[in-house]
């Protein structure tokens, strides 16, 4: 899927600037690539995301080499849980 997005900010290098970027990217990659600009480690768990700065200021090719899907196996009445095995909301 095509999505338009951007990047702003005085952090993007001008050489970057009004650029268009091609390689495979997700919006999990945000955090990770804020975190990583901002010299955070990731401490829970196993993220989705990646690091991707590389590719957007460069053009670098993607780490990415598939798109996570969320897939939720329990979604309730409001839209969240509680939910129960076999229920019409599972």
């Amino acid at each position: 899927m095509r999505v338009a997005a951007f990047v702003a900010g005085g952090f993007l290098p001008d050489a970057a600037r009004g650029t268009t970027r091609t390689s495979l990217m997700q919006h999990v990659d945000v955090p990770m690539t804020m975190a990583k600009l901002a010299g955070a480690t990731w401490s829970k768990g196993t993220p989705d995301g990646l690091d991707i700065w590389d590719a957007i200021v460069n053009g670098a090719p993607s780490n990415r080499t598939e798109v996570p899907i969320n897939v939720d196996t329990c979604v309730g009445p409001t839209g969240s849980p509680p939910c129960t095995r076999n229920s019409k909301y599972h």
